[in-house]
């Protein structure tokens, strides 16, 4: 299986930690003139490093970010650049498999400003994780953006929920339309969503299971894009994925997770005429996809009869 399923290049970034430290699931934004990545380090527990990106995308200039967690674990980090801060939203794990979602905003120096906890009120019962402990409510893949003024975050795809912050801090419901779907698996998080032209571009990933050459059940993740307008209506998606891991090509992460080939995005950037995408592989390295945008453009197809909120 090809990993990019549609034209462009495969950018893969050296780790600037010794061998054996994974460095996977970065964020990617640009930040005061500079491009800048921010990845996960090691597993278990997690640890935020941040870096500077050279003209090949490759990083020069990388340091730990330790405010990030303390209270919990950090992982998988999304950027926007807001108003000369760096406002990152990540998962923290709690307890065990319990998850919440945090935001940090980040000064030009790369302290940590202030990092909260996000609730969320009013909003209909969200997707269920599928991860080690099913049923519980896993508050993770807010995917943040910066629109009139206001943070928003697509909630989830399935219902299509936009959520946005008030001026009283609170977080609640801006949107809610028909769920997106396709063969791919359940969509859920991804990038955050990015403006060109009229419309809002995301990236967003998905897993189902695969069966390996060797008959292996492997969870085996996609890698997707839908657009929306101002008014959060979906108008088109790819139908098929752009990135795909392998279920040949795939790891054993986690104690009792089975086989996992995993694809994880995590930013995206516009570049000239060609689109970035930050990901994860294998939950071991951070590699960059750069695809034309009239390549995603021809790839993408309109929806019909999206469902108002």
């Amino acid at each position: 299986m090809t990993e990019l399923c549609i034209s462009g290049q495969i950018i893969k970034l050296a780790s600037p930690f010794a061998a054996g430290k994974h460095w996977f699931n970065a964020g990617i934004a640009k930040f005061h003139g500079k491009t800048v990545l921010m990845s996960r380090v090691a597993r278990v527990p997690s640890m935020m490093a941040l870096s500077e990106l050279g003209d090949d995308y490759q990083p020069r200039e990388t340091q730990l970010i330790p405010r990030m967690g303390g209270d919990c674990i950090p992982e998988d980090p999304r950027l926007v650049s807001i108003n000369g801060h760096l406002s990152v939203f990540y998962v923290g794990i709690l307890d065990g498999a319990n998850c919440a979602t945090f935001h940090a905003d980040i000064d030009q120096d790369y302290r940590v400003l202030r990092k909260e906890r996000l609730n969320v009120a009013g909003i209909p019962d969200a997707p269920v994780s599928d991860g080690a402990a099913p049923g519980l409510k896993q508050q993770k893949n807010w995917v943040p953006f910066f629109k009139g003024g206001r943070l928003h975050a697509v909630y989830s795809h399935d219902p299509f929920i936009v959520i946005a912050k008030s001026n009283s801090g609170r977080w609640g419901l801006v949107y809610r339309g028909d769920g997106l779907k396709w063969d791919f698996g359940l969509i859920r998080g991804g990038t955050p969503p990015v403006k060109r032209g009229d419309l809002w571009y995301s990236f967003f990933h998905s897993a189902r299971f695969e069966q390996s050459e060797g008959g292996e059940t492997v969870k085996v993740y996609h890698c997707g894009c839908c657009t929306f307008d101002d008014s959060f209506h979906v108008l088109s998606m790819t139908r098929r994925p752009i990135l795909s891991a392998d279920p040949d090509r795939h790891s054993h992460p986690w104690y009792g997770g089975g086989s996992i080939a995993a694809l994880f995005p995590c930013g995206a950037l516009l570049s000239g005429d060609n689109w970035l995408i930050s990901y994860g592989w294998l939950d071991t390295q951070n590699r960059i996809a750069e695809i034309p945008c009239s390549a995603l453009d021809e790839y993408l197809s309109p929806l019909v009869g999206e469902s108002k909120c």
